[in-house]
């Protein structure tokens, strides 16, 4: 075997470790991203079932916003499938219900909706995420709020809320 044969084959299999690594770092990435975002919808489910528990036991119907406008994903909203009262997307709100909507209308036949949003989740930590959200019941109805979620156990829960602004 000549030195040119042996270069050679050097750097086939430093290319050949060269794949093998960015395949493996690719595979992380990916797991990465998939792991985060089940913890933020897990992180979400914690919040919303603050916003719901306690502290609303007038509305008769909730919808999930995340993001502005966007729905949640299935996953969350198979996690409050069957609560009492319902749980549903923020697209099968009433036209009535946007957030932008400064013309006061009635909400349908005794119904008191209330729309929940999640806007912005921050982990400071594994363990810690810092959440702003709010909730919008109709004209002047309205209030946006900071939450400290942690990791306790086998969950996330809110363990601290401020409310910021309310209208």
């Amino acid at each position: 075997m000549d030195w040119r044969s042996t270069a050679t084959l050097r750097c086939k299999l430093r290319s050949r470790r060269v794949r093998i690594a960015l395949l493996v770092l690719v595979g992380i990435v990916a797991w990465y991203l998939v792991a985060l975002a089940t913890q933020k919808d897990a992180i979400r489910q914690a919040v919303f079932r603050h916003q719901i528990s306690p502290f609303s036991p007038h509305n008769d119907v909730y919808y999930l916003s995340i993001e502005g406008k966007r729905d949640p994903s299935a996953w969350l909203l198979a996690q409050f499938r069957g609560s009492n009262p319902p749980v549903l997307s923020a697209s099968q709100a009433p036209p009535h219900m946007g957030a932008n909507d400064l013309i006061p209308t009635p909400a349908p036949a005794g119904r008191r909706p209330a729309i929940l949003s999640i806007d912005r989740i921050k982990l400071v930590l594994p363990f810690l995420a810092v959440v702003d959200g709010g909730r919008y019941e109709g004209w002047l109805a309205a209030s946006g709020t900071t939450y400290v979620v942690i990791w306790i156990g086998r969950g996330w829960t809110v363990c601290w809320a401020r409310l910021n602004w309310i209208s």
